[in-house]
């Protein structure tokens, strides 16, 4: 009886490694995910920044 009982088990406790595996990889992903895109954000940010101070310099230099 306690044979059959763990061959029955190991199965499902594989089962639950796996889906704790593929669970912990999303989440990797999702917080891999979440600080590029907030890279992203500073980059684009900075970039918008830097071409307002150039446009700004530029409108000086055009009205002088």
């Amino acid at each position: 009886m306690n044979k059959k009982d763990s061959k029955e088990i190991r199965p499902a406790l594989f089962l639950l490694v796996i889906i704790l595996s593929i669970f912990l990889k999303i989440l990797l992903i999702k917080t891999k995910l979440l600080s590029i895109l907030q890279l992203a954000g500073q980059v684009v940010r900075f970039r918008v920044h830097g071409y307002l101070i150039y446009k700004k310099n530029n409108y000086k230099t055009q009205v002088s």
